[in-house]
């Protein structure tokens, strides 16, 4: 007999064997049922016998319904080895996948379990005796609107030694089918599995039973085997991935976790040997909101050990988008959760299903005592290969920490995508294996196993699978049950001890897939942005206040309000805009909340340290000069502003491209980390004549700087800067060019851009309308109003008087789908480079597409800036709320839209306010002047309404709360502490340059501590006599102080 046909027939008699595991136990449940959305403890009160009886062709389902089932069981005497299985079924078929007919199981009021399309079955043998009676309610959610017929519970015998021995033999059968035929090992272990199968006889279930015990018996020799082979080890930990939102709201993800966790813990109960682990920390955290008593459970088993607690972030957002004060928070908040809940400090960012990695991630990580990343989302590029999967992965600044890439894919697999919520099975462990580089280096691999986003984690099937791989099977590697933080221990003290048998990868860690999150959803990521800087203005007055008075309130529990919403909503389907319609009206709705409520504090805090009613905030770590300061929060007869010197400065009413005015002033120099007092005046003062270089026409625009003419279509002819007399386009280029581009990605819409994009493209090239709209005295602007198919496009484009930036203020009215806007400069500069802005500083890419993997990064990201440069002289687009752009042939282009269909149909189908600009720098600090330009763009200066209040602690900072003396030094934070009096200052060197500052304080400084970025001492700082700080700062290195403030006594 030839091997193949031994085993079809072995095929055929394990599915027999597995055929009479089971048999049934009676007939269905009587149920009742009813559609309700009251609260689980309303319905768990009812009378549930006053339902409606479900009939066995029960219409049901539809879009965010709630339907509740209850019944009652009698828990049978039944054979020996038998256990009661109560299975759910829908449409005469097991309950469909992760999206639909989700439940939770409540026994006798009870939490017992999840159930949905991998979680059908309902046991009971431990939680209820036999001839008791017991209720059960079942609530199921569905998500979309398709409608579902029949819904029935069905007893089920199970034969308990059957079952094992099916694990016994078709296991052992899976490994033998994946080795060669030339393998003696696979002919012994089929001859056993032949053998074995042999001795079970089905004629009857007594029979069947007596012939159990012979045929198990034959199948104990399997693992008896001798296999002196080498082998490698698989640390499998049970997981399940649960996106916070996506194809669904928080709301139902709160719902999720806990059908998740439910269900997690019952098999915990049920097998001691098995190991969960868990990591995001806001649903933890909802999950003691949502079902204390399943909370109360993960601490019992965190305390035993099975149910491990990882991953150091609040949750897992996207790292591409968020700002880099932004990533210390979610460590910072995620660390200290863990702590004080579990008593567990994480080492681990556990990051699987994030779309790219910034290269200023592994410094942060060190410096918050974070040692592994863990990630799997590497491998769905689409062009290339990460080429090893265990690494030291290097920052911008060099700093390196220990990389672990998950390689679960099947043994088969055909391409080199793996994933982070399989099943257990041979194969998967086989692949695992398989996949992983550099073998010679370590022999142990991760496997974290559990359906995801619903599907409930680990069934009972994973389990058993494992435990057989567990007891050793000749040809398979070996199988242990740990949770990842014993396995990474293991594989980073070899890393620690052999670092040359591992290689590196320098620099980010680029995902060539879903390039499209840096732009889909532009509202988003402009609330996102306008968030992180308003609680950076708000942190600098609370602290401001801090300062002057030692009992000024802190407002930590608005604070933390403020910070928990906006991490919320950078979760890595979130601010990428790749969730439905629905996540976006909820977080639409709770930012115009955090706004209002955010600018109500700050209003209240100003009103500690400044006495005019209006002040200006200077959150920068550098003096502002040449800037207009948009003056907000004033009556209309207000003509001018007088700062406190009083001298009154006119203002000049400019207008915003979606139709609105505005006014604005110029003041000539606000200190860096400043709070400035301002008062409105009716009295009109002389108004300033425009300067003699700023000058505009139909087609002109010029300043002290650059010079600038335009084409009929309002692009840019010609752009000249007049301080060095460069053409700034290219001989024939334009500049803002703008173009629709065709965006049809292969399959994830909102996700991705394809390489193929630019091949079809309409450059829009009518200006409906072009004028002069604003002469000076402080700007100078021109209006172009454009049309494209259905959506309109109106810039103002404007010139300060002493100003280097061109801006391009944009309302995009747009009503395209799958349609990307970009728009282009044709730029003449040397480089085969461009400088991007990342968290903290910035990073080198490639502008041609020498290899594959420069090909690939035909769509990249960017913060605040990107620049084309040469030794001395550099040009760079700027941005209010955009991290999209592309550089080939000399030319730069910044993503402006991108209206994906799915997986919310109408994405960026709406109104669009954004700002862009263009500026030049030369000299030795291109990138340094350009970076600061960039941060007061982004940033820009506003006036706030200041509170009523009976007594001022003291008067504001406006000689600036402190002075860095290098331009390159970054202030990215300025706070009070959370644990102490102290002041946390988070300085940043962002210009890649070896530098010694002098810090200065504007208040008496008694100690000065440098800190990691948990806020941990590292040492004390010695002071200068004349009170200053001297630092030295090694390039794009993140420095933390925690400053003490001397107190008069």
């Amino acid at each position: 007999m030839n091997i193949e046909k031994r085993q079809q027939k072995l095929k055929r008699f394990l599915d027999e064997l597995k055929a009479h595991t089971e048999w049934p136990a009676g007939s269905a449940l009587k149920l009742h049922y009813q559609f309700t959305e009251a609260s689980e403890t309303e319905v768990l009160r009812e009378n549930w016998q006053n339902w409606p009886v479900a009939p066995a062709d029960l219409v049901w389902g539809g879009a965010k319904r709630h339907h509740w089932f209850a019944t009652e069981v009698e828990m049978p005497v039944g054979p020996e080895n038998a256990e009661l299985v109560l299975r759910i079924k829908c449409e005469n078929v097991v309950l469909m996948g992760r999206t639909q007919g989700q439940g939770l199981v409540w026994l006798n009021g009870k939490t017992l379990q999840g159930v949905d399309g991998y979680h059908p079955d309902i046991t009971l043998a431990n939680d209820v005796k036999h001839g008791e009676t017991a209720t059960l309610h079942i609530n199921h959610y569905t998500g979309d609107e398709r409608t579902l017929c029949g819904y029935q519970i069905e007893q089920i015998w199970r034969d308990t030694a059957a079952t094992a021995l099916f694990y016994d033999l078709n296991v052992p059968f899976e490994v033998a089918l994946r080795l060669d035929d030339e393998d003696l090992r696979k002919y012994r272990i089929l001859e056993l599995i032949d053998e074995a199968l042999l001795k079970l006889d089905y004629r009857d279930r007594d029979k069947f039973a007596t012939s159990l015990p012979h045929a198990a018996e034959i199948a104990e020799k399997i693992y008896a085997l001798k296999d002196t082979d080498d082998k490698p080890l698989v640390s499998c930990v049970g997981h399940t991935h649960i996106d916070v939102a996506w194809l669904w709201p928080v709301s139902q993800t709160r719902e999720k976790m806990v059908r998740s966790m439910a269900t997690a813990l019952k098999l915990l109960d049920e097998n001691p040997d098995f190991v969960f682990m868990y990591n995001q920390c806001v649903l933890l955290d909802y999950l003691e909101q949502d079902a204390p008593d399943l909370f109360a459970r993960v601490m019992e088993h965190v305390r035993g050990r099975r149910f491990e607690i990882e991953g150091a972030m609040w949750l897992e957002p996207d790292v591409n988008i968020i700002s880099g004060e932004s990533m210390i928070r979610q460590i910072q908040r995620g660390k200290r959760y863990h702590m004080e809940k579990f008593g567990v400090e994480p080492k681990i960012l556990w990051l699987p299903d994030t779309f790219g990695y910034s290269a200023a991630m592994p410094q942060i990580m060190r410096k918050a005592g974070v040692d592994f990343l863990v990630t799997s989302k590497l491998s769905w590029s689409d062009t290339n290969r990460i080429p090893y999967d265990a690494f030291f992965w290097h920052g911008i600044d060099g700093t390196a920490v220990n990389t672990y890439l998950i390689t679960t894919q099947r043994d088969d697999a055909t391409t080199f995508r793996t994933y982070y919520e399989p099943d257990l099975d041979v194969s998967y462990v086989k692949g695992a294996w398989k996949r992983f580089e550099p073998k010679q280096s370590h022999d142990n691999v991760l496997v974290p196993y559990g359906h995801g986003d619903g599907g409930g984690g680990v069934t009972q099937e994973m389990i058993e699978v494992g435990r057989r791989m567990m007891r050793g099977i000749p040809g398979s590697p070996k199988v242990t049950f740990e949770g990842i933080k014993p396995f990474l221990d293991r594989l980073g003290d070899k890393m620690d001890k052999a670092p040359d048998a591992f290689p590196k990868w320098v620099g980010e860690l680029y995902l060539e897939f879903h390039r499209g999150t840096l732009t889909s959803l532009g509202k988003n990521k402009k609330f996102n942005r306008d968030a992180e800087n308003r609680l950076k203005d708000l942190e600098f007055v609370i602290a401001s206040n801090r300062i002057a008075n030692q009992n000024a309130e802190l407002h930590s529990e608005e604070l933390g309000e403020f910070w928990r919403f906006t991490l919320l909503n950078q979760f890595h389907d979130i601010l990428p805009g790749t969730s439905i319609e629905e996540v976006y009206e909820v977080s639409d709705a709770e930012y115009e909340d955090l706004f209002r409520e955010s600018e109500a504090l700050l209003t209240d805090a100003l009103s500690k340290s400044v006495e005019t009613p209006l002040a200006i905030i200077n959150a920068i770590g550098n003096e502002r000069s040449s800037e207009l300061v948009h003056v907000r929060d004033i009556d209309e007869d207000v003509l001018s502003i007088v700062a406190t010197d009083g001298h009154p400065v006119p203002l000049q009413s400019i207008c915003r491209a979606d139709g609105t005015s505005e006014h604005v002033a110029a003041l000539d120099r606000l200190a860096p980390m400043s709070i400035t007092g301002l008062s409105p005046s009716s009295v009109e003062t002389p108004a300033n004549q425009p300067t003699q270089e700023l000058s505009v026409g139909p087609r002109h625009l010029e300043n002290a700087h650059l010079r600038a003419e335009f084409a009929d279509t309002g692009e840019i002819a010609a752009l000249i800067d007049k301080k060095t007399g460069r053409s700034i386009l290219r001989p024939g280029g334009r500049g803002n060019r703008l173009v629709a581009f065709e965006d049809k990605p292969l399959r994830w819409d909102a996700w991705d851009i394809e390489w193929y994009f630019d091949q079809k493209s309409w450059p829009i090239e009518t200006a409906s309308s072009f004028e002069v709209i604003e002469q000076g005295p402080y700007r100078a602007a021109l209006r172009v109003d454009r049309t494209y198919n259905k959506s309109r496009i109106v810039q103002i484009i404007s010139l300060t008087a002493d100003g280097t930036v061109l801006e391009f203020d944009s309302f995009v009215d747009w009503k395209e789908s799958q349609t990307l806007l970009k728009a282009g400069f044709d730029l003449d500069v040397q480089t085969t480079e461009v400088k991007s802005d990342i968290q903290f500083g910035h990073v080198t890419r490639p502008t041609h597409e020498n290899t594959s993997w420069d090909f690939a990064r035909f769509e990249a990201s960017m913060h605040k800036w990107v620049a084309l440069s040469e030794q001395d002289y550099a040009v760079a687009l700027i941005n209010d709320s955009k991290y999209g752009y592309d550089a080939r042939d000399g030319g730069l282009r910044i993503t402006l839209v991108k209206s994906g269909t799915y997986p919310f149909e109408t994405a960026d189908q709406e109104e669009h306010r954004f700002r862009y600009g263009l500026t030049v720098a030369n000299g030795h600090s291109v990138l340094t002047d350009i970076a600061r330009r960039a941060e007061c763009f982004s940033h820009p200066l506003r006036t706030f309404p200041v509170g009523q209040s009976e007594q001022t602690q003291a008067p504001a900072f406006e000689a600036g709360a402190i002075k860095v003396s290098c331009d390159n030094i970054a202030v990215h934070a300025f706070k009070a502490s959370e644990n102490s009096e102290e002041i946390i200052l988070r300085l940043v060197e962002e210009g890649n340059l070896r530098s010694i500052a002098e810090v200065s304080f504007g208040f008496p400084v008694d100690q000065v501590r440098r800190v990691d970025l948990m806020d941990q001492a590292i040492e004390t700082l010695d002071l200068s006599a004349s009170g200053t700080l001297p630092l030295s700062f090694t390039p794009f290195e993140i420095v933390s102080l925690a400053v003490s403030v001397r107190r008069e006594q």
